[in-house]
């Protein structure tokens, strides 16, 4: 296709989605409206292209087309669905009202709003942060957007279309990383589960910043990957590049960006600092001046005073203490019932065990709330709890396949390791663990590919194996809860969750001893290495 070709259907494409992202704005239809969603579509139409013709080298594949446009699409449309819907049929509350889900992009972006209808310096909102956002980038970002494209109408929608961007380019450097380091199959099968991912796409859909993050954390990879190939000094610059383009967003996800990359270097012994001396002085000045910029943002709010040094010890009391108030308000009738049953050593081990099986499927199901929100929760959980088995197989072949100080079991130790952070510091487990956990999709998804590949390839039958296990105790749980809300089953809780870790066990043990057995056949029938050469 000739670049005329494609520049036309690209105009035509931003023109025909612009002009349905306006006539979907609850905020009313106007020429200036559609004016602004042009001008943001066509710099994301800009940026896509971009990052197709670089990662591919405008040879890729058809299908991946495909998937970013439809990733986009469903982004796009969510957030549609989700602004009109919430007030209709949400509850009766004022986030929902205004057609939000989150809270936190409630309260930033109505600040934001608020903010570019005054004469106040928006690079105030970078060096005096707010308790709606304490770093400012996202809310700078909002208000800037609002106040040069929009300043006569609010209109939050806007903003989400940057977060849907962002996300879409967070599918094609998942591809990248995927496909450079496990290959076409495990390529393609990240590139869809980053694209359709429900946490993902729930995000992507709003006025959060994790999508920015996402996408960040996806280049930083894809940096990586281009290190294992030789390519040191491009694929430090990509790394450098992510963790820039995230640090005003939030300097500790650009912290975290730039650790991702360098860690697995570390890991897996490919990055040397004498090597690649220019590169690595520069990730660690952008380090260091994000740290500078945490310690800025805190002692700049009110709930966090003192120098910069007790700033970040007064941070470090505040995480040691986090779990219990999570304990508080967490605490319902059956979590109050299994903490009188709970030693106390064992409470805080199953408090972040709690965070990691959020959202809860059975929850989800059975809870007899509104029709939007229980379709968002099963939705969302029905996401999770498809990639769990994957994530749950994977650190066996990681391990003991393709070694301690091989990439996957970098990812292994990445993907859980942050999940039981994230449980364990959120205050909300419903939606904060979640969310926090959803920054590392792509090293979710590419783990979870490759687990796919190698079981399919190996024939092992361990990974459908890890769906039944993780299957009992879910239909446990969701007989107590249809017990519980509806009075179906009479099943105490206890007995229900002791019947299903002991149907596991039993499982487990039985399909050991039968490998065993197997193996064990396999090598009597062998013939010995004479008999194979009499």
């Amino acid at each position: 296709m000739t670049q005329r070709k494609v520049l036309g259907f690209g105009l035509a494409g931003v023109m025909v989605f612009s002009g349905a992202l306006i006539l979907g704005d609850p905020a009313g239809a106007s020429f200036r409206g559609w004016l602004a969603y042009a001008l943001v579509s066509a710099v994301g139409a800009l940026a896509l292209w971009l990052a197709w013709s670089w990662l591919t080298r405008d040879t890729g594949p058809r299908w991946l087309i495909t998937c970013v446009l439809f990733g986009l699409a469903l982004r796009a449309g969510i957030a549609v669905a989700l602004a009109r819907g919430l007030p209709i049929y949400g509850y009766d509350e004022k986030v929902q009202r205004a057609g939000y889900v989150f809270f936190d992009a409630y309260k930033r972006d109505n600040d934001a709003w608020a903010v570019s209808r005054t004469d106040r310096s928006l690079w105030l909102e970078l060096t005096e942060p707010r308790s709606t956002d304490q770093y400012g980038g996202m809310l700078f970002l909002s208000a800037a957007v609002y106040r040069t494209l929009t300043p006569d109408v609010h209109r939050p929608l806007l903003i989400t279309l940057f977060t849907a961007i962002a996300s879409t380019l967070g599918i094609l450097f998942s591809w990248a990383f995927a496909e450079k380091t496990f290959g076409e199959k495990a390529g393609g099968f990240t590139a869809w589960v980053v694209a359709v991912y429900p946490e993902g796409v729930l995000l992507a859909s709003s006025q959060m910043r994790e999508p920015f993050v996402m996408a960040s954390i996806a280049a930083a990879l894809y940096g990586y990957a281009l290190v294992r190939e030789g390519r040191r000094r491009a694929g430090s610059l990509t790394v450098l590049f992510a963790g820039a383009l995230v640090l005003l967003i939030s300097p500790p996800y650009a912290l975290l960006t730039l650790m991702t990359a360098v860690l697995a270097g570390l890991w897996e012994g490919r990055i040397g600092w004498r090597r690649s001396g220019s590169a690595a002085l520069a990730i660690l000045g952008l380090a260091v001046f994000g740290v500078y910029l945490v310690v800025q943002a805190w002692t700049g709010l009110r709930e966090i005073t003192g120098a910069p040094v007790e700033a970040l010890l007064r941070w470090w009391e505040n995480a040691g203490a986090q779990w219990r108030l999570n304990l508080l308000e967490d605490q319902s009738r059956w979590m109050s019932t299994l903490f009188d049953i709970l030693p106390s050593w064992s409470q805080l081990p199953f408090v972040v065990f709690y965070g990691l099986v959020q959202p809860l499927l059975p929850a989800a199901i059975a809870y007899p709330g509104v029709a939007i929100w229980r379709a968002i929760a099963i939705w969302r959980s029905v996401g999770w709890y498809a990639l769990l088995p994957f994530l749950m197989y994977a650190p066996f072949p990681a391990f003991r396949k393709a070694g301690r100080r091989s990439l996957q079991a970098y990812l292994v130790l990445l993907i859980w390791v942050g999940a039981m952070v994230a449980a364990y510091r959120a205050t909300s487990y419903q939606w904060d663990s979640p969310r926090y956990r959803a920054v590392f999709l792509t090293a979710q998804a590419a783990l979870a590919a490759w687990a796919w590949v190698y079981a399919t390839q190996a024939k092992s039958r361990w990974l459908a194996r890890s769906a039944i296990l993780l299957g009992m105790p879910t239909a446990g749980l969701l007989l107590w809860y249809l017990g519980r809300y509806y009075g179906l089953v009479a099943l105490d809780l206890i007995p229900a969750m002791a019947i299903s870790a002991v149907l596991d066990a039993g499982l487990t043990a039985w399909w050991l001893m039968v490998e065993r057995r197997s193996r064990g056949a396999a090598r009597m029938g062998s013939p010995s290495e004479g008999e194979g050469n009499a």
